[in-house]
């Protein structure tokens, strides 16, 4: 049985930058994994949601305008 992943309109270039590593941190998080294996390569991946992508994005552009 596969399960459909969660639709996002998260571009290519979003994907491999900021926005794309702060949406998948939020999904991590959402799906209830610890935060300490965030970047741990044995972590399954959970595919971010509409509302990761948009929080994401959201943090990004904040971050920006603070650096």
């Amino acid at each position: 049985m596969t399960t459909q992943q969660p639709a996002n309109d998260l571009t290519e270039a979003e994907a491999f930058g900021p926005v794309g590593y702060i949406a998948r941190s939020l999904a991590h998080i959402r799906a209830g994994h610890p935060i300490t294996e965030l970047d741990a390569p044995h972590v399954l991946y959970v595919a971010p949601t509409q509302a990761d992508v948009n929080n994401a994005r959201h943090m990004a552009g904040r971050l920006k305008e603070t650096s």
